[in-house]
């Protein structure tokens, strides 16, 4: 397969060519997960499938480690995965009747002195490159669980991680796309010894309700970690702060709260992400 891959890329000087080629490879690896997915005891027969598609998924690395015994990345992935759901059971274990408060970037609750309200929370979860140094009067100081992207992975190593209880990471379990960076983290995190986990594959099923049926842009990481308490943890027992989702929309200097930041990219879909928001609060379905 691979020589095959190999020949048709020489063959492929367009970029017509080469994405059909790449949608190949992509439907030959969902192939793979899916059929994965669906047998809890994988045969043999998955050995047709070629060790460079197996390694780009941390969730085929994990259920074909058993066949690829002598690759140290297929391993490695594995590692990775198998600690990951560990660690996932342990953080839902531990945030079980404790109040959770969701701490955003929006400058929204600028002035509003929830400072302390939010700090009597059991646990804090802040995202990304946060900051509360000078803005404790309205964001508070407290930070338990540090969530993230893993896009940006450089700005992690900025900051240490020792004195979080757990680190969720945003990620795709089961594309190579975002697996790499995903990879670093982790790595880095083990290193660090602290206790992390990558968020359960709900990043499809949460962009394709956001979007209508569409499965990009991807829905932003605040939006994913409350979804992912709304799926699985206790939603009433969590307060959000710092949600605004529009605010930059009129104003890309609103991006956050800790710095300006004039960048008129917009990666995801607010106004929807917003609705989204409001319909999980109200009770309404999503």
């Amino acid at each position: 397969m691979n020589i095959i891959i190999r020949l048709l890329t020489l063959l492929c000087p367009t970029k017509r060519g080469r994405r059909r080629l790449r949608a190949h490879i992509k439907r030959r690896h969902d192939v793979l997960v899916n059929y994965l997915q669906s047998t809890e005891n994988p045969g043999k027969r998955h050995v047709i499938f070629p060790r460079k598609i197996v390694r780009g998924s941390l969730f085929a690395s994990s259920r074909l480690k058993h066949l690829h015994r002598g690759d140290e990345e297929i391993q490695s992935n594995a590692s990775i995965y198998d600690l990951s759901l560990q660690n996932e059971k342990v953080f839902l274990q531990w945030i079980k009747g404790k109040s959770i408060a969701v701490v955003g970037s929006s400058p929204c609750e600028k002035g509003k002195g929830n400072g302390p309200l939010i700090d009597s929370h059991d646990i804090v979860i802040r995202f990304n490159n946060y900051i509360t140094s000078g803005f404790e009067p309205d964001y508070g100081q407290k930070t338990d669980v540090w969530a993230r992207n893993t896009n940006d992975f450089e700005s992690t190593f900025l900051r240490s991680t020792n004195g979080y209880n757990f680190v969720i990471l945003r990620g795709d379990l089961y594309r190579g796309k975002m697996n790499r960076d995903v990879r670093l983290l982790c790595k880095s995190l083990m290193n660090e010894n602290t206790p992390f986990f990558i968020m359960k594959d709900i990043m499809l099923e949460l962009a394709k309700k956001v979007n209508n049926g569409s499965p990009s842009p991807l829905p932003s990481v605040g939006l994913s970690i409350i979804y992912y308490f709304y799926t699985y943890g206790d939603f009433k027992r969590i307060n959000c702060y710092g949600f605004s989702f529009t605010d930059q929309l009129t104003n890309p200097a609103n991006r956050h709260y800790y710095k300006a930041d004039n960048r008129t990219n917009i990666y995801h879909s607010w106004k929807n992400e917003k609705d989204f928001f409001k319909r999980m609060l109200t009770g309404d379905p999503v």
